[in-house]
């Protein structure tokens, strides 16, 4: 079961459409507690549902584009908490896209550049423009710092993974390319052992030793036998007279 769920995690992820339909399913999520308030809430307005749309909408391109997303997305949600009509009681939209950029940014000036400057410039915001005592606070900085963290262990584990793929696809190579070169090797030497004897040479077995392979002459002596340093005898094969 656990091996099928992985099969249509992956499939989904590397699907048709680059991932598309994971991250509309991603943005229907965060659509529903962003616009629930729209319902119970007392004080809404035409403006408040743009802003708070604006935190939503750009999350169908948050893998292809997770840097520029984070950006629009951290406009809006700044937008929301200060038009506050209605606001959010999590910054829904912008947790995911903190997320993603954490885990799919390309550059690392991205990463660092945008959790440097909102680490900087929330607490300022938080506590002195909006207000925000210690609970709320808790919400305001934490949160998404702890999204970016996760989107970093997210990123590690799948560049391990890809390292771990790659070096297996690598082996993989390798071993074929050993076996074929062992195959090759193979075929020459069979070749080699069966190719025909020479013209003007006989490898019957010859009276000098009775040991097959070795030339004997047309007389079938030993035709100017000499000991090679093996301990074999050789000797060229005497041509008869005409």
């Amino acid at each position: 079961m656990s091996d099928s769920f992985r099969g249509v995690a992956a499939h989904l992820r590397t699907g048709p459409g680059d991932g598309r339909l994971v991250d509309g399913l991603v943005a229907a999520a965060v659509a529903v507690p962003v616009f629930v308030p729209f319902v119970t809430a007392p004080d809404v307005s035409p403006l408040g549902f743009v802003v708070n749309l604006g935190t939503v909408v750009p999350l169908l391109w948050r893998r292809r584009a997770p840097f520029a997303v984070v950006l629009v997305v951290a406009f809006f949600a700044t937008a929301v908490s200060l038009h506050d009509r209605p606001g959010q009681t999590l910054q829904y939209g912008a947790l995911v896209a903190i997320y993603t950029l954490a885990d799919r940014g390309e550059h690392p000036w991205q990463r660092w550049g945008f959790i440097g400057t909102l680490t900087a410039t929330t607490p300022f915001g938080a506590l002195l423009v909006k207000g925000n005592d210690a609970g709320q606070f808790m919400f305001t900085l934490p949160l998404p710092i702890t999204a970016f963290l996760m989107g970093m262990l997210a990123r590690a584990a799948r560049e391990r993974s890809d390292a771990l793929m790659e070096r297996s696809v690598r082996l993989e190579r390798e071993r074929e390319a050993e076996a074929a070169r062992a195959a090759a090797e193979e075929r020459a030497s069979i070749a080699r052992d069966m190719r025909p004897p020479g013209p003007g040479r006989v490898t019957t077995p010859a009276r000098t030793g009775g040991v097959p392979g070795v030339p004997a002459d047309a007389e079938g002596g030993t035709g100017g036998c000499r000991r090679t340093p093996g301990g074999l005898r050789t000797a060229a094969v005497r041509r008869l007279p005409r």
